[in-house]
């Protein structure tokens, strides 16, 4: 114990030596790289009053000896572990709840080739969860698994089709091959269209829409449910829609329809397994950027000014901005919350159709 502690004293004089002898700092964004030799690793991070260690993204990077302890204290704080004495000398503290921790869990994440799907992920990763990536877009999925595997935690990337309910039940049985439970899941894939006026819609796209965002989710919600009620534990969370709350009208009719649909499964199966420790929740996102609606807005601008007047906040929103909704729910921070369906929309349900905001491209008077 002496000896630790004797290391981690000199440690603590060299990084003060070093800040007092070059009276500077690395400034990341000035250089636009992380350090990479032992003279810039000491400056990262080093308040040059006192020779305090801040906590910067960069500090995982162990370049140089004297930043191993700091490394690793950094890393525990960040997925909001209890910190050694060590890190606590260096004045370290947790930066997240211990509640939002997904450390040993598993989490499948259907969608995970892209926008929303793929920061869910990441996020999942980021506090610990093991990650299964589902998607049709096996290239996407795998550009995702790279991201996460520097994370330190495993991911495993598995080819659905999730409008295709075989595909869904043997995407549940791989997954009980690799890892032998299932603590999250999260239905995100799906398809935004086709639109068409409702005369006009086809019953076999409409099918397909209804496949995918209703049955093929419905099957993944009965997997999942089978296999959590018999752990007594578990998290499912359903992508919606504030389409599926109120219409979006724009020939919407099927998608509608299907995250209508989707919105009351999750309200029943939250009602039928909340006594045997399964929670069901809904995110309803408004629209948020992704590749095919910049296509959309590129072929008509005047359509982004359509949407922000619907949204409060005066803008869309971001795929990153998922990931916090989604601990939440996926977290023992929500574990009295089931049945939920939380707008992630800038304010756009509580948003009277013909009311406006200050700033809105609508007439505010």
């Amino acid at each position: 114990m002496k000896k630790k502690f004797a290391i981690i004293f000199v440690l603590f004089c060299l990084l003060t030596v070093s800040c007092s002898l070059t009276n500077q700092r690395w400034d990341l964004e000035v250089t636009g790289k992380v350090p990479s030799t032992p003279e810039e690793c000491l400056l990262v991070g080093i308040n040059t009053s006192c020779g305090k260690v801040w906590w910067l993204d960069t500090a995982q990077e162990k370049h140089y000896k004297t930043w191993a302890i700091i490394s690793e204290c950094y890393k525990k704080s960040r997925i909001g572990y209890d910190l050694p004495d060590d890190c606590r000398l260096f004045g370290a503290r947790d930066m997240s709840h211990k509640l939002f921790d997904l450390s040993g869990k598993v989490a499948i994440v259907s969608g995970a080739a892209q926008g929303m799907g793929k920061e869910m992920s990441i996020g999942f990763a980021e506090v610990g969860a093991d990650v299964i990536l589902v998607d049709i877009n096996n290239i996407g999925a795998e550009d995702t698994a790279n991201d996460i595997s520097k994370l330190g935690v495993n991911c495993l990337v598995v080819k659905c089709d999730v409008s295709d309910s075989n595909q869904v039940v043997d995407l549940y049985k791989t997954v009980d091959k690799k890892f032998n439970k299932i603590d999250i899941v999260a239905n995100v894939a799906g398809p935004g269209g086709p639109t068409a006026p409702p005369v006009d819609l086809d019953i076999s796209q409409l099918e397909k829409v209804v496949n995918a965002l209703v049955i093929g989710r419905f099957v993944s919600c009965q997997e999942a449910g089978k296999r959590m009620i018999k752990n007594g534990k578990g998290s499912i969370i359903n992508f919606g829609s504030i389409g599926g709350w109120s219409s979006l009208g724009r020939g919407h009719t099927a998608y509608g329809m299907s995250m209508g649909a989707t919105i009351q499964m999750t309200r029943e199966l939250s009602t039928e397994w909340a006594s045997k420790g399964v929670r069901v929740n809904a995110i309803l996102p408004a629209q948020v950027w992704n590749s095919g609606l910049r296509e959309r807005i590129e072929k008509v601008p005047e359509l982004e000014e359509t949407f922000i007047g619907g949204i409060p906040m005066g803008r869309l929103g971001e795929p990153h901005e998922i990931k916090g909704p989604a601990i939440f729910l996926a977290s023992d921070a929500s574990s009295f919350v089931t049945g939920a369906i939380l707008p992630m929309d800038g304010g756009n349900l509580a948003l009277n159709a013909g009311g406006t905001y200050p700033g809105s491209p609508r007439v505010y008077a």
